[in-house]
């Protein structure tokens, strides 16, 4: 499992919901979820030190 797949993993089990459940309520297949996961890594993640940015 990559790091999208452990943080996704993560957000799903404190959480208490399932990945299907998460799938259905952002319109998109479970299979895909594991992409706009990384996807949102990447984007909020720091170039300079490659760590997550606080973002609230």
């Amino acid at each position: 499992m990559g790091k999208a797949g452990k943080a996704l993993k993560q957000v799903l089990d404190y959480y208490n919901i399932t990945q299907s459940k998460l799938a259905r309520g952002l319109g998109v297949e479970a299979e895909m979820l594991n992409v706009v996961t990384k996807l949102y890594i990447v984007i909020y993640s720091s170039p300079i030190k490659g760590e997550n940015v606080n973002i609230s």
